[in-house]
């Protein structure tokens, strides 16, 4: 006779005969609709600006820098990082290594 080791300790509690909640399951998970494609239409009563990236690396904070220029007038439309923040990142490389120096001067 095999005994199922639940089952005996089912048996042994006295649970055997208390009513058992239903099992439930989770439902399904939705599949998600295809969405559907969006036509952009581009007013032809303004000229499209042509442009490019430039990709660069920053020589004070050897940064990667990307631009998008406008390739008409040669001005940037955009840059990634801005260079506020490449002029941040510079002053704090040059006070570390001021720093730096001084504490080598200091402590030699």
């Amino acid at each position: 006779m095999d005994i199922n080791p639940i089952n005996a300790v089912v048996a042994l509690s006295g649970l055997e005969n208390t009513a058992r909640a239903p099992r439930v399951q989770p439902p399904p998970s939705p599949i998600p609709e295809p969405t559907p494609s969006v036509e952009v239409h581009v007013s032809t009563e303004r000229p499209v600006a042509s442009s490019y990236f430039a990709i660069q690396v920053d020589p004070g904070t050897k940064e990667i820098v990307v631009k998008v220029i406008d390739e008409n007038t040669g001005s940037v439309i955009r840059q990634i990082p801005a260079e506020e923040m490449l002029r941040i990142a510079r002053a704090i490389s040059e006070k570390l290594q001021q720093k730096q120096v001084h504490s080598n001067e200091s402590g030699a």
